[in-house]
């Protein structure tokens, strides 16, 4: 199979497994340095705002159990291929539950070093779906963080 073949078949996979998800919302998350640091950077300072965001949505207790709010969350590189930014899709298991993890989202967001800006939007147009497939080449291309990510508990 041609290799342009397999990357188009590897992206609508990907994204009907998101489409799975039933995400309500689709975040974009900025770094003021973003085109001066490196994935290892980008990755540490993405999971410090999760981590803390697990911890004030959820509460200390939960997160100890190894739960976790719904989301996928990936790393780009932007148009420019040196511009680090991240995107992520998520759900809260109640309205309420949404609701707290967009106001501590975009409180938290902002005591992460050098965070630049925070949107979240609700996702009303399926085609975000595919958002974040468009840096996706191969099966060995890190653009989703597995640490940052996690699926609802079912």
């Amino acid at each position: 199979m041609q290799h342009w073949l397999k990357k188009k078949k590897l992206k609508e996979a990907h994204t009907k497994w998101v489409e799975e998800q039933n995400f309500t919302h689709f975040g974009t998350l900025k770094f003021t340095d973003g085109r001066r640091i490196n994935s290892t950077i980008a990755i540490k300072r993405l999971r410090r705002f999760f981590n803390m965001l697990d911890r004030k949505v959820l509460k200390g207790k939960a997160v100890k159990k190894g739960t976790r709010l719904a989301r996928f969350v990936y790393l780009e590189k932007g148009k420019s291929r040196n511009n680090l930014h991240a995107h992520f899709y998520f759900k809260g298991s109640t309205q309420a539950q949404t609701l707290s993890t967009i106001l501590y989202a975009t409180e938290l967001w902002h005591k992460v070093n050098n965070a630049e800006t925070i949107d979240i939007r609700k996702q009303i147009d399926k085609r975000l779906n595919a958002y974040c497939t468009k840096e996706i080449d191969d099966l060995d291309n890190d653009v989703m963080l597995l640490d940052c990510t996690h699926k609802a508990q079912n």
